[in-house]
């Protein structure tokens, strides 16, 4: 079942890839494994929510089906190659809340290969994204990897506390190839990055594109040339 699927951590991806299944017919296969055999009952979405990195599915499954809240389950989507994990919260009358756990999988169908810039030092320039400032301060960041779901940078832990979780961020700059418009993703996670004495030295900061973009795809071809041609 696990062929050719990949672990995604992006909830843009996976949030896009649940609502293409809502409300159509296309069944996920649910299954928890019991004391007295494998209990597998098809089931359709009906409702998703996504708050920072925690999805709630509700789904429509036959009554009969016997689930009780706090079971671990499986969600398997045939056609899509879709499969996640999660714990019930709540069951009745043909219904199913599950709260997914941060582990998805899905089909192998990128088209671009994620970026990653750990041996070269690569800037951008990011922006912060307020409706009450009209001209926002442009900031140069340290670039760690980039891809069409979204990017991630390192700043110095004092500077970091100026970063918040689901604040909008919009990055302008690749380099020195300016993107022909900002491309606007939400932070969703802060990690510490720890010197060889175990000291904090910066911390990296993910940010999820709101909308995949294909424009990173030639803005990429672009920056790679840009790069040979310094390199030559």
């Amino acid at each position: 079942m696990l062929e050719n699927l990949r672990e995604v951590d992006n909830i843009v991806e996976v949030g896009s890839a649940l609502r293409e299944c809502k409300g159509k017919t296309m069944p996920f296969i649910l299954w928890n494994n019991q004391t007295d055999g494998r209990q597998k009952v098809d089931s359709f979405i009906d409702e998703i929510v996504i708050k920072g990195k925690r999805i709630v599915l509700l789904l429509s499954l036959n009554d009969k089906c016997i689930l009780t809240t706090g079971d671990n389950v499986y969600l398997f989507q045939e056609s899509m190659k879709m499969l996640f994990m999660g714990i019930v919260l709540s069951k009745k009358a043909g219904k199913v809340k599950i709260k997914l756990s941060p582990k998805f999988f899905l089909e192998e169908k990128r088209t671009i290969t994620r970026f990653e810039f750990q041996k070269m030092e690569v800037n951008a320039t990011i922006v912060k994204v307020n409706k009450d400032n009209e001209n926002p301060k442009k900031e140069k960041v340290n670039l760690k990897d980039v891809s069409e779901f979204g990017f991630g940078f390192t700043i110095s832990p004092h500077k970091a506390e100026t970063f918040f979780i689901d604040e909008e961020i919009g990055i302008v700059a690749i380099d020195k190839l300016k993107l022909p418009s900002p491309i606007l993703g939400t932070i969703v996670h802060k990690s510490p990055i720890k010197s060889e004495d175990m000291q904090i030295s910066k911390i990296k900061i993910g940010v999820c594109f709101k909308v995949v973009s294909k424009m990173l795809s030639e803005v990429m071809k672009e920056f790679n040339a840009y790069k040979n041609s310094i390199e030559d």
